[in-house]
């Protein structure tokens, strides 16, 4: 008998508190997957995956103040939820982004969002990279919630419970100490943002600049040290998979077309093509492919446009990114201006110029010219 009244003691134990971790994440809330924030100043933690969901579910779903989506990675933090609203004359855009974004990840967030029927544009950054892998690849470091993107309630099941708790916690103690950020002695990125209008943007983060610092230096070492660059001539690679293309964004495309998509090729610095020379040639090889076979494909879109910028001058300038991939702020305002305006889109019949124009620059990049400034929205508008 005192067995039996251990376990179900240990029983009942074990249903309160999992009730009341379940009660205390359903009213705090992080992510706001089921309601606003509870705080007079809310606090939305940077914690992608959950809370690109929880804008989804309370802010799109619940509301009619939102019509456009920025879909992407690190790559488009930058932007400013107003600034593509007011450019494409929209009702409100939600910010859904996640470092190192993956296609399967991507139209999991598209599907969930345009479900809704809500959805008029879509802002989708297109890593050459990321497209290489098959299609349905995941992160190798980072566990998407598709089950959660299915079903909200599972959060209440493991492991979402305990990772919504520990943010809840984190979020309420913020409030006690009246801190305007959660970090609470933990390192970066234990951030909170106050707003959704600049939701991710981080350039000028501590941590951000002192990266930028950091890489200017090693560029100026670089250039007095770095081996002369190869001269790349494009050979078309045999039996590349782009299978994602098909899966991830054509399916998309054709589901939903009556949203408008802008696809935008990140500009990344033409020092990340070059930087290794052992695999400069494959890596070239594949990303131009890639281009070339993306343009082709969407073609019949009438709904899709897709921009590229490795044939502007700005993505030889080094002055212009903390590390080989990141950039300003004010060149995804170009890019913005670039969407309103209808410059740099690519098509079948200029593709090949722009290839060629993008293999010129790079072929004539060298480190030594990174002597100038960082370019601003005015400079690079004047370079056009």
């Amino acid at each position: 008998m005192q067995a039996k009244r251990q376990v179900i003691f240990f029983t009942l134990l074990n249903v309160c508190l999992f009730t009341s971790m379940a009660c205390f994440n359903y009213i705090i809330d992080p992510f706001c997957i089921f309601h606003k924030p509870i705080f007079k100043k809310p606090l939305y933690p940077e914690n992608h995956v959950y809370l690109n969901l929880g804008l989804i579910e309370t802010f799109l779903k619940k509301t009619n103040n939102y019509d456009t989506l920025l879909i992407g990675a690190s790559y488009l933090w930058e932007f400013y939820a107003n600034e593509i609203s007011q450019a494409l004359q929209s009702k409100g855009t939600l910010k859904l982004c996640i470092p190192s974004i993956y296609p399967y990840d991507s139209q999991t967030m598209i599907e969930k969002a345009c479900s809704t029927h809500k959805i008029k544009h879509v802002i989708l950054q297109i890593d050459p990279d990321a497209y290489l892998y098959p299609a349905y690849a995941t992160h190798p470091n980072r566990n998407f919630p598709y089950d959660l993107y299915k079903n909200k309630y599972r959060v209440f099941a493991m492991p979402h419970i305990w990772k919504t708790f520990k943010i809840a916690w984190l979020i309420c103690c913020s409030h006690l100490f009246n801190k305007d950020s959660f970090k609470l002695g933990a390192p970066f990125p234990w951030h909170a943002y106050q707003d959704l209008n600049n939701l991710y943007t981080s350039w000028d983060w501590p941590e951000i600049q002192l990266r930028y610092k950091n890489f200017q230096k090693s560029v100026r070492v670089a250039a007095e040290t770095y081996p002369c660059f190869l001269q790349y001539t494009y050979n078309k690679p045999i039996n590349q998979d782009f299978s994602a293309i098909e899966q991830h964004l054509l399916s998309c495309f054709k589901k939903y077309f009556d949203v408008h998509f802008y696809l935008l090729i990140c500009p990344f610095s033409l020092w990340r093509y070059k930087y290794d020379p052992n695999s400069f040639f494959q890596n070239m090889n594949k990303v131009i492919n890639f281009i070339d076979t993306l343009c082709c494909q969407i073609e019949p879109c009438k709904n899709v446009n897709l921009y590229g910028f490795n044939n502007c001058q700005f993505p030889s300038n080094l002055k212009n990114y903390h590390d080989m991939w990141h950039y300003n702020p004010d060149i995804n305002r170009f890019m913005l201006h670039c969407i309103v305006n209808k410059k740099h889109r690519l098509t079948t019949s200029n593709v090949q110029a722009y290839l060629n124009q993008f293999i010129q620059n790079v072929n004539r990049f060298t480190l030594k010219d990174n002597n100038g400034k960082i370019d601003s929205l005015e400079d690079l508008l004047h370079n056009e």
